[in-house]
């Protein structure tokens, strides 16, 4: 039987505005170069920290827009499209509804 969940954060999502602080290329850039990255490798620590016994284990769920994680898995680095997939098959990137 699964842990019981005991504390649910829930955090406000705005929409992905791409031409409104830089060029759509940018921004699109930017989240394949650096937020997905520094996402998987927050993950990454937190799963690695050892919690005290019978503490629950920190973790990071980064759970964004759909059209994002699939432009991260089709147009960055061959390297980085891995880590992409990885991490959604591992349930460190979701994509919501919106």
């Amino acid at each position: 039987m699964p842990a019981e969940v005991r504390t649910v954060h829930v955090v406000a999502k705005t929409h992905l505005d791409l031409g409104f602080t830089d060029l759509a290329a940018e921004v699109a850039d930017r989240y394949v170069d650096e937020h997905v990255p520094r996402a998987i490798s927050v993950a990454a620590e937190l799963r690695a920290r050892r919690p005290q016994p019978g503490a629950p284990a920190p973790q990071l769920v980064w759970t964004t827009g759909s059209w994002i994680l699939h432009h991260a898995l089709h147009h960055g680095r061959p390297e980085q499209r891995a880590a992409v997939a990885e991490a959604v098959e591992r349930g460190v990137l979701r994509w919501h509804a919106l």
